[in-house]
């Protein structure tokens, strides 16, 4: 069949036809013949990470071909069953002899088609092949094999596709350098963002300004002032708050009520570096008022009145920024709202997580009307303005990143740091001037920055779409151009035919050795070799029996046969016939392939 956008030479067909499909196994992880010194590569899909294929992982005995086809080298991989297929279809051609799990297909091209022509139009066509060879209702995304080797493709002339593959992977190689030289940019940037982040926090930023402050002999309020202010400021609050406890409860202050003040936890000083001169060293618990969040599940009286309120959470606190993409909502009461309504200039801080979300944070500015946070948040806010929310998350962020690692507590999967070592988080506290200063740098070459990213990432997403062009290109005969004197691929294909039916095993397996009592029904055996080694009819029960499919057999075990016997049914390969009692009932099915 030919494609009229096609090119009169070429002609289109489905894969199986220009093809043959080999499918693959896990051999018993606790019988040592199959995996002990293995040499014979056991592709899965974790190998698939390169459409040059040249190693594995897992390597499997000889003695495992017994139970596995060996795929020949110059062959096409492909996953059909992985979490990766919902978005991806990884391709690949094997440079060396192979056996594949039951995750992966191998695609033996016939001699007149070009296995990394085959291969490439694979990758071109993935979404296509991703949108009608997925299998439906699956828990692990699937590629149906019959519907894949049913999938439609351009056929070129022989001449053709070697001059396709030619111009394509010259095109692609020289499109991934630059790509590669693009996303190192970006690293680079995101290295250099750290360094100033970095600088800024300990004084170097700001260097040349104190310099000129200093040669000016201009009088500046320093850190340790600034401190002051900020814990006569702490102290002024707590006292604000017990009256206003004491009037809601009508009674009279106690004479000693200023003596129950909680003095701020003082700073974890061990191993700091030093400051510049005119800074001083402060907790986070002296400098602003440190909070806990709402906790999903919390339990209430059947008559609490709640209404729903957006809330941040672990995944909305990044380091730097916040993402507010997805903000979900959670009951609340109206004192708790009141009580955990995030505030412009509010600090978040995660509890923790991985160790990577460990400390990680960015500050509040309205971003949203109405807001509430949850347990696994901190939200610290300020006392006092003669700090800048942003310069405390940028310390958190840099500084604080090993520091809360150091001093969190670890659990096998999870990170968490509790209040009391938050509280003596150790901050930097430059002079107001300084902390303005320092901010007004940063954001300076932060938006220099972030223009240069922006700049970068356009340039990937134009090469990604650029290796798009070049591969739909390909495969409609726009990259090369047309031989008259190739051979028509219609030629080829009809020449493939007759070599099937004259020859139907176009190419052979190395021998293997038929499977023992001991070793039979260990693992998924193919149903076109029970039925060779049959050589007559077989109850459809006995064939799933001897192919390893029993009682309590994985669905998904089940299914590779189902889809097998299909396959052979499309290829004429199959004969059934029902079995019918002595009262005209049909008992079962029996099966046998087709004569030769």
């Amino acid at each position: 069949m030919r494609d009229t956008h096609l090119p009169p030479s070429w002609a289109m067909t489905e894969i199986s036809s220009v093809s043959q499909f080999l499918g693959g196994g896990t051999p018993p992880k606790n019988d040592s013949r199959y995996w002990d010194h293995g040499t014979v590569p056991w592709v899965s899909p974790k190998d698939m990470k390169s459409f040059n294929l040249q190693t594995s992982e897992d390597r499997v005995t000889e003695d495992a071909l017994s139970l596995l086809p060996l795929v020949p080298s110059n062959s096409v991989l492909v996953v059909v069953r992985s979490g990766i297929l919902a978005h991806s279809l990884p391709v690949a051609v094997n440079s060396l002899p192979v056996t594949v799990n039951q995750d992966i297909r191998a695609i033996v091209p016939e001699p007149d088609i070009s296995a990394r022509y085959l291969a490439w139009q694979l990758v071109a066509r993935a979404q296509k092949i991703l949108a009608t060879c997925s299998k439906q209702g699956t828990t692990v995304p699937s590629i149906e094999s019959p519907a894949l080797a049913r999938f439609q493709i351009a056929i070129a002339p022989k001449a053709e596709q070697t001059r396709i593959v030619e111009k394509l992977e010259a095109l692609i190689s020289s499109l991934n350098a630059g790509i590669s030289e693009l996303k190192s940019a970006l690293q680079k940037l995101d290295l250099l963002e750290q360094s100033l982040l970095n600088s800024a926090v300990n004084g170097d930023l700001s260097a040349e300004w104190r310099s000129s402050q200093a040669r000016r002999k201009a009088p500046l309020e320093n850190g340790t002032q600034a401190l002051q202010e900020i814990l006569t400021e702490r102290r002024s609050r707590w006292e604000t708050k017990q009256i206003e406890k004491f009037k809601k409860s009508n009674r009279a202050p106690p004479a000693d009520w200023r003596d129950t003040y909680p003095e701020p936890a003082l700073p974890y000083l061990a191993n700091l570096p030093n400051l510049p001169d005119g800074w001083t060293w402060a907790s986070l618990d002296m400098l602003g008022e440190i909070t806990s969040g709402i906790a999903k599940g919390t339990k209430r009286t059947a008559d609490a009145r709640l209404r729903e309120v957006p809330y941040l959470r672990v995944a909305n606190v990044q380091r730097g920024y916040l993402d507010l993409r997805d903000v979900k909502l959670i009951p609340a009461t109206e004192s708790e709202i009141d009580e955990l309504a995030l505030q412009n200039g509010d600090i978040l801080l995660n509890e923790g997580g991985d160790r990577d979300k460990l400390g990680r944070g960015w500050v509040w500015r309205n971003e949203l009307p109405e807001c509430i946070h949850q347990n696994h948040v901190f939200r610290v806010r300020p006392y006092s303005t003669k700090t800048i929310s942003e310069f405390i998350s940028h310390h958190s962020n840099t500084f604080g990143q090993a520091w809360f690692q150091s001093t969190g507590k670890q659990t096998t999967n999870l990170a968490s740091i509790n209040l009391s070592a938050l509280r003596s988080f150790p901050v930097p506290i430059p002079p107001p001037e300084e902390q303005q200063e320092i901010i007004k740098q940063l954001d300076l070459h932060q938006s220099s920055l972030k223009a240069q990213r922006l700049s970068l990432t356009h340039g990937i997403s134009q090469s990604e779409l650029q290796r798009g062009n070049i591969l739909r290109a390909a495969f409609s005969g726009e990259l090369t151009t047309q031989n008259p004197e190739d051979e028509p691929a219609s030629i080829l294909l009809s020449r493939i035919a007759t070599a099937r039916t004259n020859h139907p095993k176009t190419r052979k397996q190395p021998k293997r050795p038929r499977l023992t009592t001991a070793n039979r029904g260990s693992m998924i055996r193919t149903v076109e070799n029970v039925l060779s080694e049959a050589g007559d009819w077989l109850p459809a029960s006995e064939v799933f029996k001897r192919c390893g499919v029993s009682d309590g057999a994985e669905t998904d075990q089940i299914q590779a046969i189902y889809a097998e016997l299909r396959a052979l049914d499309m290829n004429q390969r199959l004969l059934s016939k029902p079995v019918i009692d002595q009262h005209g009932r049909k008992t079962h099915d029996e099966l046998r392939l087709a004569p030769k």
